[in-house]
């Protein structure tokens, strides 16, 4: 993904989600878009926007899972979308 470099930790979260969203999520199917949108702007964003991306880490995913006020299988499916997005910041 071009832009900025978020292996070294550079910028928050929210600056990743919204350069993923534009560059990377594009290229998915309309219903796995939509889906994917949804979880990160309603439950992503509000959890770890602010945070930088050096600053991440299991604990913080394990405190958002505990928190999630969603049902499991969607907890799981926004989870599903994190693990997509991490992958592709370290790619």
């Amino acid at each position: 993904m071009s832009g900025a470099d978020y292996r070294s930790g550079v910028g928050t979260w929210l600056d990743f989600a919204q350069n993923w969203e534009e560059k990377v999520l594009s290229q998915y199917g309309d219903s796995t878009a939509i889906n994917n949108r949804t979880h990160i702007r309603k439950h992503l964003v509000p959890f770890f926007g602010e945070f930088s991306m050096k600053d991440l880490n299991p604990e913080m995913v394990q405190q958002f899972i505990s928190r999630s006020a969603v049902g499991v299988k969607t907890t799981r499916n926004i989870c599903i979308t994190l693990q997509s997005m991490w992958t592709t910041a370290k790619a």
